[in-house]
């Protein structure tokens, strides 16, 4: 039973409990601490599920280095994570989180190997003008990816988090952060 529905399973109607008060100043709104706390729970594994992902990541880039003369930076991996989200994924088979940790290994195998093979080859691709130089939808995990992916999942114990959105995570690049910041103090001095 997940956390979210224990949170929902304690919730107490005062109003049926024959408590009284002497003033409505006196009267805790439950509703109101009950959506915040199961909006704190919500964080809690939010940040618990990041803080998996980048330590997946992280390993993932550490093993990528010392395998490969051609190095990858966990920003790069953040990305090719975060990019899942961006593609058009119908019919896929697999959990979201999976199809994406399946694409960083297959980036990783790219990058260090120097080449593309056919079976990650989904369609030919055909560049319509210099805009879409993101050739990343054209490309497909093959079935080692899934496997190695699925082993992540089940190691640092994701399988049961449903992961819908990207932006419900931490995944923020150095990169963002930096500009975050910068724009922050822009807003600050103005």
């Amino acid at each position: 039973m997940s956390s979210f529905t224990k949170m929902q399973e304690l919730a107490v109607d005062l109003s049926s409990s024959g408590i009284k008060f002497q003033n409505e100043s006196e009267a805790i709104d439950l509703t109101k601490i009950r959506e915040i706390k199961i909006e704190e729970v919500r964080d809690s594994l939010d940040i618990d599920f990041s803080n998996k992902i980048v330590g997946i990541l992280e390993h993932k880039c550490e093993s990528h280095n010392e395998a490969y003369e051609r190095k990858v930076t966990l920003s790069q991996l953040k990305d090719v994570y975060r990019g899942t989200w961006d593609l058009e994924l119908q019919g896929i088979d697999c959990s979201i989180n999976k199809f994406a940790l399946a694409r960083v290994g297959m980036f990783s195998k790219m990058v260090g190997e120097r080449k593309i093979t056919n079976s990650y080859r989904r369609v030919e691709a055909g560049l319509i003008d210099d805009r879409d130089l993101d050739m990343s939808p054209n490309f497909y995990p093959d079935e080692e990816d899934f496997i190695l992916a699925e082993n992540s999942i089940r190691e640092h114990g994701l399988n049961n988090y449903n992961l819908n959105d990207v932006d419900d995570l931490y995944l923020e690049t150095e990169e963002e952060i930096k500009a975050q910041r910068t724009d922050w103090l822009g807003e600050m001095i103005n």
